[in-house]
């Protein structure tokens, strides 16, 4: 979740990598946008197929991909407020009497830019490159990674120095 509203409207959408602990794993991805006392709610429901438990699969979203959720006002309305996100959630989802576990694991989030058709993306190639790869730009948050690599480091480094 963003403090402010974030201007995401120069790319078409969204960008990634996922991996499920088992097949048929049901998960949203959820956009926000607006104001925090008046924030809608945006959905997107991926089912994990078989190859997802072995390897990561690429999955590019365009912002009319995402639709209103049923709960809220104006239930199914596609997004169309990429210069008002507020946040972006992954979610366990559940059929009805199923329970609701698993693990998901995302990496390499990006906003998809502006280059038109975007590049092969297949879960047969690795990790596309620079090339092959849609002009993205990267979410602002770098910082949750920084943070626990760099205690790492300290840490390390005060283990040698004891030793």
């Amino acid at each position: 979740m963003y403090e402010t509203p974030q201007d995401w409207s120069a790319g078409n959408g969204v960008v990634f990598y996922y991996r499920a602990a088992q097949a048929g794993l049901l998960f949203d991805i959820d956009l926000y946008a607006g104001p925090s006392e008046n924030r809608e709610t945006y959905l997107y429901t991926v089912e994990a197929p078989a190859e997802s438990v072995g390897g990561w699969i690429p999955m590019e979203l365009r912002w009319e991909d995402f639709h209103r959720a049923d709960w809220e006002e104006n239930a199914g309305a596609p997004f169309a407020r990429a210069n008002q996100v507020t946040g972006l959630a992954f979610g366990l989802n559940t059929l009805p009497d199923a329970p609701n576990a698993g693990s998901l694991w995302v990496d390499d989030l990006s906003i998809l830019g502006m280059a038109g058709a975007a590049a092969d993306i297949s879960p047969a190639a690795e990790q596309p490159t620079a090339p092959e790869q849609p002009r993205r730009r990267l979410l602002p948050c770098g910082g949750a990674t920084a943070l626990p690599l760099s205690l790492i480091l300290v840490f390390s480094l005060l283990k040698r120095k004891r030793e």
